[in-house]
């Protein structure tokens, strides 16, 4: 839509799980927005997450949904760029609890 551009709004990205604001996160950019940013923009993650095992759900081309799990802890202490995946609208990011 027209309107969507103007405003920069491409969609957004859902977060649920283990974050201090669970809900959806907007993209800014046609390119998509980075995990971590989708992290930052939900508060980060809250005491009890299971950074290790993010799961991230997207839609491909075809229209089939691709699940993916993430090691978040590869992206900050690994310096693993490539962990931090571009998301488009309609992803999903799933925050597990660790289990004490």
């Amino acid at each position: 839509r027209a309107e969507d551009s103007v405003q920069g709004e491409w969609g957004f990205v859902t977060v649920t799980g283990q974050v201090a604001q669970p809900g959806r996160v907007k993209i800014e950019s046609a390119k998509g927005i980075k995990l971590t940013s989708v992290i930052q923009n939900s508060g980060g993650f809250s005491s009890s997450a299971k950074k290790s095992d993010i799961r991230v759900s997207r839609t491909d081309a075809d229209g089939r949904i691709i699940r993916t799990d993430i090691d978040y802890t590869q992206i900050g202490q690994k310096g693993n760029l490539d962990a931090d995946i571009d998301l488009k609208d309609g992803a999903v990011v799933y925050v597990p609890q660790r289990i004490f």
